[in-house]
């Protein structure tokens, strides 16, 4: 199929791998047969300290853990996890000046890097309803692949991170 002039690389990406909308109140997904990724396709410029907000999705045909691994394709690069509670995160006051607020949040990053694994294990059971919502970190713009290893066999993921260019 040839795209038409107007339509963007995004489009004929989703063209080319089928992107099922699984949960049309937050944003379509990627993947497919149980194990749906949502994440903008625009990330960091900056590298692997900069977090990209990343739902999962894990249909309930897929039983027991979930165990969630990434890797770049096209060069070297990391990728890291986080979801679930921040340990020690701390809230802003009402009416905080913006020095508070600004030494509060630079803790609050400085405890959400140190927290980051290089997988995440998602435990059943599962349903789209019961979204996973957490952080990625990627090293970098390029391609990923992402794991899932389930009782049922492996799931694979894999996708384009653009560069943000302001």
């Amino acid at each position: 199929m040839q795209p038409r002039a107007a339509e963007t690389s995004n489009d004929r990406l989703s063209q080319a791998v089928a992107w099922p909308i699984v949960k049309a109140s937050i944003a379509p997904g990627i993947g497919g047969s149980g194990v749906w990724l949502i994440s903008p396709p625009i990330g960091p410029a900056t590298g692997a300290d900069v977090p990209l907000k990343t739902i999962w999705l894990i249909d309930d045909s897929v039983t027991g853990d979930v165990r969630h691994r990434g890797e770049r394709l096209d060069g070297d690069g990391i990728v890291q996890f986080h979801y679930g509670e921040v340990v020690g995160w701390e809230d802003v006051a009402a009416g905080a000046d913006a020095a508070t607020v600004d030494g509060v949040n630079q803790r609050n990053r400085e405890r959400l890097l140190d927290q980051r694994r290089n997988e995440v294990v998602f435990e059943g059971p599962h349903s789209v309803s019961n979204d996973r919502r957490g952080y990625v970190f990627y090293s970098g713009p390029g391609c990923w692949r992402f794991t899932a290893e389930t009782e049922q066999g492996n799931f694979e993921i894999v996708r384009y991170l653009h560069e943000y260019e302001p």
